[in-house]
C-alpha cells in the first residue's frame, strides 16, 4: 500500500474540518466540535428482568436476590433491575435495602455481578439498582 501524497493528506484534513462544521440533525449546533471532546449520547437502558424487594427484611432480600440473579444469569440476561425503595416505610425512614444490594453485589454476588449502579431516574433513581451480570 502506498503512502498518500501531500495533496491527498491536505484534502483529507480539509474534508475533516468541513465535517466538524456540519450542524446536528436538529439544526441546533453549528459550531465545530472541539478537538479531543467527545459528545455523549444518552444511554438507553434496557432492563431484561425486574425484582421488587419492597417490604422485605435485609436477610430475606439477600436470599431473594441470590435466587433472582442466578435465574437471570441462567436465562442469559445481561442487565437486571432490583427495586429497593427509598426506605420511607422502614423504621426511622432510612433505606436499608439499597446498601444490602450494593454490598451483596460487591461481595458474595461478585462471581455473578460485573457492576452495580443506581438506576436512572426513569427506572426508579436512588430507589433501584441496575446490575450488570457477567
Amino acid at each position: 500500500m502506498s503512502r498518500p501524497s501531500a495533496d491527498e493528506g491536505q484534502e483529507f484534513l480539509e474534508a475533516m474540518e468541513r465535517l466538524r462544521r456540519v450542524p446536528d440533525k436538529d439544526g441546533k449546533r453549528t459550531s465545530p466540535v472541539e478537538p479531543g471532546r467527545v459528545r455523549r449520547r444518552k444511554r438507553k437502558w434496557v432492563v431484561e428482568e425486574r425484582l421488587d424487594l419492597h417490604g422485605r427484611t435485609a436477610e430475606a432480600a439477600e436470599g431473594a436476590l441470590l435466587a433472582f440473579v442466578a435465574a437471570a444469569k441462567k436465562k442469559g440476561r445481561r442487565r437486571v433491575l432490583v427495586i429497593t425503595g427509598r426506605g420511607r416505610g422502614s423504621a426511622g425512614g432510612v433505606g436499608v435495602l439499597g446498601s444490602v444490594v450494593d454490598a451483596w453485589a460487591r461481595g458474595p454476588g461478585r462471581p455473578l455481578v460485573a457492576a452495580v449502579s443506581s438506576a436512572p431516574k426513569e427506572l426508579g433513581g436512588s430507589g433501584a439498582r441496575v446490575l450488570e451480570l457477567r
